[in-house]
């Protein structure tokens, strides 16, 4: 087979217009006579967020590292604690940069 430039496949014939995935959906709904704002879209996988993005690298790296599953549990909680204050932005905070735990 060959592989074309978008443009290049525009030009032949082969595409019937240059856009993504969300031009393709709006354009099926319209053929289906849907009106915008009548149907919803539930993309699978779900995308990770960058929170999500950067714990799975920063776990893989400690790994490979250190071999110690005991700072992949901490990695995650500062992941979580970090996502908590993203948030709550706007609102007042105070934290200390330290955990306490009090038995």
């Amino acid at each position: 087979g060959r592989v074309w430039t978008g443009e290049d496949a525009l030009s032949l014939g082969l595409v019937d217009l240059m856009g993504g995935m969300d031009t393709a959906v709006r354009l099926a709904a319209e053929r289906a006579g849907l009106e915008e704002g009548t149907y919803r879209l539930l993309r699978l996988p779900r995308p990770k967020t960058l929170m999500q993005e950067l714990e799975e690298a920063l776990l893989a790296r400690v790994g490979r590292v250190f071999g110690a599953p005991a700072m992949g549990d901490q990695l995650r909680a500062h992941t979580r604690m970090i996502e908590e204050v993203i948030q709550m932005q706007g609102v007042p905070q105070a934290r200390m940069p330290l955990d306490l735990t009090i038995r």
